[in-house]
């Protein structure tokens, strides 16, 4: 009952998130072509906009606009920061997530803390693999609000 009032229009979603979909893949690969070009040191931060446009080709549809940041977190970190600044910022996602996971393990009392920053870079990590979420403000200041009261609690003292 509820299609049949707004059918029309979550069709007219569905076969734009299609076109959606296909011009996403496509900026992922022209991304990975720029990423070989300086694959180490990357193109700096902020320059995906300059990369993507000067990248961009006929194979896009030329209605699409273009993306003002990379369809995915982790090839848009790598492009700009290079694989050694991408190294750098992984290792410290992996920190934080070992120390949710011994949190876990060694913890008896107020173990929640724990599952809560494991569950909020587990949740950042994959939402970051499809879009570029951790480079909104509101989202990346939850996460580190999350994951500050997750190290508070390990580190106090009773």
């Amino acid at each position: 009952m509820l299609l049949s009032f707004s059918g029309r229009e979550f069709l007219t979603r569905l076969y734009q998130a299609n076109d959606d979909l296909s011009a996403r893949g496509q900026t992922w690969e022209t991304t990975r072509e720029a990423i070989a070009e300086r694959p180490f040191l990357g193109t700096g931060l902020g320059t995906f906009v300059d990369v993507a446009i000067r990248k961009r080709d006929d194979s896009l549809p030329p209605r699409t606009s273009p993306f003002l940041r990379a369809p995915n977190g982790y090839l848009e970190m790598i492009l700009e920061g290079g694989l050694i600044g991408f190294g750098l910022i992984i290792a410290a996602f992996v920190w934080l997530t070992s120390w949710c996971v011994y949190g876990i393990l060694v913890r008896h009392e107020d173990g929640v803390f724990p599952c809560v920053g494991l569950a909020a870079t587990a949740v950042a990590a994959t939402h970051a693999w499809l879009d570029f979420s951790l480079q909104i403000s509101a989202v990346t200041i939850t996460y580190a609000t999350l994951i500050a009261v997750r190290c508070a609690q390990e580190n106090r003292h009773s």
